[in-house]
């Protein structure tokens, strides 16, 4: 039986300096295509324990103050700053971290690189709600794909939990929130997290102005993802919101209007122009992106979504 020795930093600090090592010396080249086919498997297995040690090392630092009393908002965004990676994807890791708290033969699991963070946060989640699912999902990961074991996490959880509709509603609301930060290109950013009817309310609105939009593009000649239309779309509806349009395009500039009434129907019309809908004065070029997450929801409580925001502007005096 293998015996699990305490380990610290310096240890860590260690493997991290042999992994450099190895890796400063290792050159695909001169390795047989079968032993690079190895190699990819050795070289995911160390990155799963990384990830891991990460993961749960993140987990120890949330539960202080350390990161606000050095000046950041939470650990997500001292992670972000320390790491180099996005605010939105510091988040999952650490909401990674908190499931795995109640899901210790999950955590073992993830610790002994089992299982990838994505499978260990699906499994956690679902035990959660339903502690008794966590062996039967476990031993049914590794021959199913992310979205299989998620769906089966889901039918499970919802069959064994005893969560009533009144607590999913509670709980959910307590987890919304909105995150904004600028990224290193200037890029403003965004991910907000809210319950399925009020995600629903939201994407209805941003739907239908961004098939008006769609329309718009195409009677133009111009062809962009529906990622960037949604994104369009989203600020359009900001405007309408506060009774200002919006100019946006790479080709030329497409001013949106609408008006939201109390059943909540919201118009859209969409011109070509440079200058927009207000002749002489100034003319933006937009980028927008964004993204829609389905992300936690624990089988009989529907997912919450994130949804990422990546925005820039430059204004032009006409």
């Amino acid at each position: 039986m293998d015996i699990a020795v305490a380990v610290g930093v310096g240890e860590v600090s260690a493997l991290v300096d042999a992994a450099e090592r190895v890796l400063a010396g290792y050159d695909p080249a001169l390795v047989t295509a079968s032993d690079a086919m190895r190699c990819v498997k050795l070289f995911d297995r160390l990155e799963r324990f990384s990830y891991a040690g990460k993961t749960l090392s993140i987990g120890r630092v949330a539960e202080t103050e350390l990161c606000r009393r050095a000046g950041f908002r939470s650990a997500a965004d001292w992670m972000a700053d320390a790491t180099g990676v996005g605010v939105g994807d510091a988040v999952r890791v650490v909401e990674t971290a908190k499931a795995l708290q109640h899901a210790e033969a999950t955590a073992e699991a993830f610790r002994a690189g089992v299982l990838s963070a994505r499978q260990a946060k699906v499994i956690a989640d679902a035990v959660f709600v339903a502690p008794s699912v966590e062996a039967e999902l476990l031993a049914a990961a590794d021959g199913l794909s992310v979205r299989e074991l998620d769906d089966k996490a889901r039918r499970l959880a919802r069959a064994a939990s005893e969560e009533f509709d009144a607590d999913r509603t509670a709980r959910q609301h307590k987890n919304r929130s909105l995150r904004t930060w600028i990224d290193g290109d200037g890029m403003g950013c965004g991910m907000w997290k809210v319950p399925p009817a009020d995600h629903a309310r939201v994407m209805a609105v941003i739907g239908e102005i961004q098939s008006s939009i769609f329309q718009t593009a195409r009677i133009e000649g111009r062809r962009e993802s529906s990622e960037a239309y949604a994104a369009d779309a989203l600020v359009a509806m900001a405007g309408q919101a506060t009774g200002t349009t919006r100019s946006t395009g790479s080709t030329g500039s497409t001013g949106w209007a609408g008006s939201t009434g109390s059943t909540g129907s919201t118009g859209s019309t969409g011109s070509a122009g440079s200058g927009g809908r207000g002749g002489r004065g100034s003319a933006s070029d937009v980028k927008v992106i964004v993204r829609v997450d389905q992300v936690g929801g624990t089988a009989n409580i529907p997912p919450m979504v994130q949804v990422h925001i990546s925005a820039s502007a430059s204004v032009a005096s006409q």
